[in-house]
């Protein structure tokens, strides 16, 4: 009898922690809050303008994970959009888009220029990787140019450039998808010679400059020192 009421009291915290975990509290989308009720797992969201998808934030308890489906391609009209839990609860929002005014992400990653000063790179806008030989260059110069106008483009690597050095241009979409293009450097045996040298701890020049006022100034004294025994 003991035994049992063990494994019921475990039974039921094991529950009972489940159930917590999966409690949530706030559901979001396009930043309105939904107001949540006890057991109800279908709401009704209006919105006057969207995009092609909608950004949903849930805030849930204990961080439960869970994944969104319907939330692609929304129409005007009704669109159920579901939000899946791991233990298979399902809240659905039916999402109700009023007008056709509809705002489309652009996916488009792809550069329609991309060029090296002094250098042949033979760009296509499909090829993504390219070999590179440099001669003493620490940096190049290069310019580029997005298919679509709303994409951002961020170049990295392009400082201090040594044999095996790879320069990154990286093309994000509006939608955020990413496209990299990358240029392997070879850099020649010219290169590295510029590139290795030692910086000078002190400035020859001005060591000369202070040597030669050192022997001015020596040789006035001893002239002075001269002229003072003469007259005694």
């Amino acid at each position: 009898m003991k035994k049992m009421m063990v494994l019921l009291i475990a039974f039921l915290m094991f529950v009972g922690v489940k159930v917590e975990a999966l409690e949530v509290n706030k559901i979001t989308v396009e930043g309105k809050e939904i107001e949540l009720k006890d057991n109800v797992y279908e709401y009704d969201v209006a919105l006057d303008v969207i995009y092609s998808q909608v950004s949903i934030v849930v805030d849930e308890k204990d961080d439960v994970s869970y994944r969104i489906e319907g939330n692609e391609n929304l129409t005007v009209g009704n669109n159920k959009v579901k939000i899946i839990f791991d233990d298979n609860t399902v809240y659905t929002l039916n999402i109700l888009k009023k007008s056709s005014n509809v705002i489309e992400l652009s996916n488009n990653n792809k550069l329609k220029n991309l060029s090296v000063s002094g250098y042949p790179l033979g760009f296509d806008t499909d090829k993504l990787e390219y070999n590179l030989t440099i001669g003493a260059e620490a940096k190049l110069r290069i310019s580029y140019e997005a298919e679509d106008k709303e994409a951002q483009v961020y170049v990295e690597g392009n400082d201090n450039l040594v044999d095996k050095s790879v320069i990154r241009i990286k093309v994000v979409a509006q939608s955020g998808d990413v496209r990299e293009y990358k240029i392997n450097i070879k850099a020649t045996a010219q290169r590295e010679e510029i590139e290795v040298y030692k910086e000078e701890k002190y400035d020859k020049k001005l060591i000369g400059y202070a040597l030669a006022v050192v022997a001015v100034s020596l040789f006035l004294i001893v002239i002075n020192f001269g002229g003072k025994k003469e007259n005694n």
